[in-house]
């Protein structure tokens, strides 16, 4: 079960009508999502991604794929893959397709591009990275680059920190984002 509040983007027709409708602000928005995760919960399904539920063992395999940084292949129109270094995307267009000019477009991440898709996306997840993984990949240690930035968080209860794992546990998720920015270096 994937849940998501709503997000209004500039330039949609939702947006303009913002102002008829009564919008939740963020402290709605904060309470219903603690409700909603007490109420998954308590019916049997684990948070294992920041906005998904699920019952033991029937997590999506599609979209951890994505979270953990895996290699996948698509193949037919306007699919998409990320392999060996190169994310790419197949036409859109079927008279292309059809004559054999299946690649669209495709671009090469960089490895601190993936360094920090792995800590964004992996953080997502409830299982969070593994420091052993991220060593295998970027051929650093992660308490080395990030261990002050984590103790702090550590010290606020946002993480869960061990040896080889890092994850947000319930009150990370809810503010995941400036963790993100603040582990990151970014603004948020």
């Amino acid at each position: 079960i994937s849940i998501y509040s709503l997000q209004l983007e500039e330039g949609t027709p939702l947006c303009r009508m913002k102002e008829k409708y009564d919008i939740a602000d963020d402290d709605a928005v904060a309470d219903m999502s603690a409700y909603i995760n007490e109420a998954m919960m308590f019916a049997g399904y684990e948070h294992y991604e920041i906005s998904n539920f699920a019952r033991c063992g029937r997590e999506s395999r599609h979209n951890s794929k994505y979270w953990r940084l895996d290699e996948y292949l698509g193949l037919g129109l306007s699919a998409h893959s990320d392999f060996s270094g190169v994310r790419s995307e197949n036409t859109r267009d079927m008279a292309e397709y059809l004559v054999g000019k299946f690649y669209l477009s495709g671009e090469s991440i960089s490895l601190a591009e993936r360094e920090v898709e792995f800590i964004m996306l992996g953080l997502r997840m409830s299982e969070g990275i593994s420091k052993s993984r991220f060593f295998e990949l970027f051929n650093m240690d992660f308490d080395e680059k990030y261990g002050k930035k984590v103790k702090e968080l550590e010290n606020l209860s946002y993480i869960i920190n061990t040896d080889d794992r890092l994850a947000l546990n319930e009150r990370g998720f809810a503010v995941s984002n400036t963790i993100l920015a603040h582990i990151l270096d970014f603004d948020y």
